[in-house]
């Protein structure tokens, strides 16, 4: 997760998932009444049998021998960013969620988790809902979505969507939203006051004599 040029100069705090594990990271956007809470995640993709080194396998054996945890790792990813964004909105910070969720975000049991329980909206879809979504990731050929913008309820976007295949790095398509500067960022935090000139006094020799 990178920022640039002035947004760089609002980045408070930044982190990611305390577990290690990679599922997350973010940063944590200044502005003048609240926070804008802006995360990058990972769910990991279903894989069956000894495929030892897919993201899937690597987390259910961190679960099963390191935490003991009966749960699996989609399970796990939901539960474990359930409780650190609500940590953030009892904060009073609004959520802006980018998600590789390997899932379909239309009707799926990750779009109702990101929808009813942190009451998040899909702000692409939204944005779209006359036209069908397309595939975003380059495998995939039934129009299955399964990367996508969630945010909070009192945020709006100007514009969004996806980029084309190989118009960025990796075989996912980029998603991308515009937004109004303004209303999201609260204008300037703060006005810069330039100091006052304090000039020297050349003809009082105590003040030179203290000076050189």
């Amino acid at each position: 997760m990178m920022t640039f040029d002035q947004l760089a100069h609002r980045v408070s705090a930044s982190g990611s998932d305390p577990s290690g594990l990679g599922r997350w990271t973010w940063q944590c956007i200044k502005c003048k009444t609240r926070n804008i809470r802006m995360i990058t995640a990972y769910q990991p993709n279903i894989t069956i049998g000894d495929e030892k080194q897919t993201v899937y396998a690597q987390h259910k054996r961190y679960l099963k021998y390191i935490l003991k945890s009966p749960m699996g790792p989609r399970e796990a990813f939901r539960q474990d960013l359930t409780r650190e964004i609500n940590t953030w909105k009892d904060k009073g910070d609004v959520i802006v969620l980018f998600l590789d969720a390997n899932d379909d975000l239309r009707d799926s049991e990750t779009h109702t988790w990101l929808t009813d329980t942190l009451e998040l909206r899909n702000c692409i879809h939204e944005k779209h809902a006359h036209l069908p979504p397309p595939s975003t990731y380059s495998r995939n050929f039934r129009s299955k979505p399964i990367d996508g913008c969630y945010i909070s309820p009192n945020l709006n976007i100007v514009k969004g969507g996806f980029l084309p295949f190989r118009e960025g790095v990796g075989d996912h398509r980029i998603v991308y939203i515009d937004v109004d500067e303004q209303s999201w960022l609260e204008g300037d935090t703060c006005k810069i006051k330039p100091p006052h000139i304090r000039r020297l006094k050349c003809g009082d020799i105590r003040i030179v004599r203290k000076y050189l």
